[in-house]
């Protein structure tokens, strides 16, 4: 992508939530996947045989530094499983999930070659970045991965790609008025972290630790509190009711499950 100046002003136009994990310069090339099995969620014509990429948004990210970009675009899993699609990944610096319905990537890439090398990217000391769905996805429970529809936080597909464990990342928290509905994930799985960030906002991870960048707010949903004015004269909410607003530069430690002063 770019320098951290031009990551925060992608946060600043687009109505989107976004995780970057392991953050690195955003150096070439730079593999940029758009998968969906339905085209439209993603800007393209509807008609598999004749797929319209939308070219203002490559070049809006070659804008930011961005030099080479392959898009990908696994039809079936069979071609997400194929030598020849895998291709492109085996140099790449980065991989990043557009947004659309987190469970369509799952049902393309999950136990594929290709998911295979999404980590292989990591290993090297590549860049995994998603806006929205592209986010969730980075967790290892999946959050609203319902095929019926995007409102049921616990459904059918609930396994992400997890380059986080222990995690469940929700999106466009405040903007769709959703700051609640990770409690019902939390009360089936209360050992899990939940994190819901907000549209034009990002948590960037490097290690164990995140910090938020952009206009808005990243919620933590950890069974505590936290303020930086001090809360022990707040009158708090049960502890599986609890949560907390972090901003731009705040960080978090997932292990520890604690903000890290500055």
């Amino acid at each position: 992508m770019g320098t951290d100046r031009q990551i925060k002003a992608v946060c600043r136009k687009k109505r989107a939530s976004f995780l970057i994990f392991n953050r690195k310069k955003y150096d070439l090339p730079f593999a940029y996947d758009l998968n969906s099995t339905t085209l439209k969620s993603f800007g393209f014509n509807s008609n598999p045989s004749s797929i319209i990429i939308d070219q203002n948004f490559v070049i809006r990210h070659k804008q930011i530094g961005v030099k080479n970009i392959t898009v990908l675009h696994a039809k079936n899993r069979h071609v997400a499983d194929s030598d020849s699609f895998v291709a492109p990944l085996l140099n790449a610096k980065g991989v990043w999930f557009g947004g659309g319905r987190q469970w369509r990537l799952v049902d393309a890439y999950k136990d594929t070659k290709t998911e295979k090398m999404f980590r292989e990217v990591l290993k090297k000391g590549g860049v995994i970045g998603g806006s929205s769905s592209g986010a969730t996805i980075q967790g290892s429970y999946l959050a609203r991965g319902d095929t019926k529809n995007n409102q049921i936080m616990t459904g059918d597909h609930e396994e992400g790609f997890g380059y986080i464990q222990n995690i469940a990342i929700d999106q466009h928290a405040l903007a769709r008025n959703r700051q609640f509905d990770m409690f019902d994930i939390l009360k089936k799985r209360p050992e899990l972290l939940g994190i819901s960030i907000d549209e034009k906002t990002a948590i960037i991870v490097k290690g164990s630790i995140f910090e938020v960048i952009g206009q808005s707010y990243v919620i933590v949903y950890d069974g505590s509190f936290w303020s930086r004015e001090g809360w022990d004269k707040k009158n708090l909410p049960a502890k599986d009711n609890l949560f907390y607003f972090l901003r731009e530069g705040d960080k978090y430690d997932m292990l520890k499950r604690e903000v890290t002063e500055n």
